[in-house]
């Protein structure tokens, strides 16, 4: 199945986050879903040259009906500590959830700035499975262990637009996949995890 993404749309055009104003302090701008097939969430927060004492927090909210809201499983968490740290992480949302924002703060002595974009899924296209038998080992690189249970997403761009096929990392860190030859680009997320996104591979 290839899909087909939309320009990102912004829903925190790097916003600050002000220091002790509350895990709530930010709200974003809702994001319209309604008409898509889902899409793929980019966050990231940047801390000042000092630091907060506690990092800010950031939580994923959905809605069916732009009224009704509830968290995201497995969206919520804080960032990192430390002066001048970039922390990013990308959050696949499913073809089920029509209304996202994202809600922010939480981070005391010192403020943040905090950007958030999606890139939504307008079209999806039936194709044939590659030629290839195709074999990707997700391995936690502290403990060198394999990682259970990871969102695994592959495109034929950088940019992440022309998603291709998709899967889940099994026990032993493997996900199968059925691909033509050529350069692919490998997205990985779970939650407690921070993938360096996207791993180019070569499929042959």
């Amino acid at each position: 199945m290839a899909s087909t993404k939309s320009t990102p749309t912004i829903l925190d055009n790097n916003v600050t986050l002000v220091a002790g104003a509350g895990i709530d302090g930010n709200v974003s701008e809702i994001w319209n879903l309604s008409t898509g097939y889902g899409g793929i969430l980019y966050l990231k927060n940047t801390n000042g040259a000092i630091g907060p004492t506690i990092a800010a927090q950031s939580a994923v909210w959905c809605s069916p009906d732009n009224s009704n809201w509830y968290i995201l499983p497995d969206s919520s968490g804080s960032w990192s500590l430390g002066n001048s740290v970039v922390s990013s992480i990308t959050i696949p949302i499913p073809i089920e959830y029509k209304y996202i924002k994202v809600v922010s703060g939480g981070n005391t002595d010192q403020d943040t700035t905090f950007r958030a974009e999606g890139t939504e899924i307008t079209s999806l296209t039936a194709t044939a499975p590659g030629a290839i038998t195709w074999s990707y080992t997700v391995i936690d690189v502290v403990t060198e262990l394999p990682i259970a249970d990871v969102d695994i997403w592959i495109t034929t761009d950088i940019a992440g637009t022309n998603v291709i096929a998709s899967g889940r990392s099994n026990q032993s860190g493997v996900a199968i996949f059925y691909l033509d030859a050529g350069v692919v680009y490998v997205w990985l997320q779970k939650s407690g995890y921070n993938f360096t996104n996207p791993d180019m591979e070569v499929v042959s």
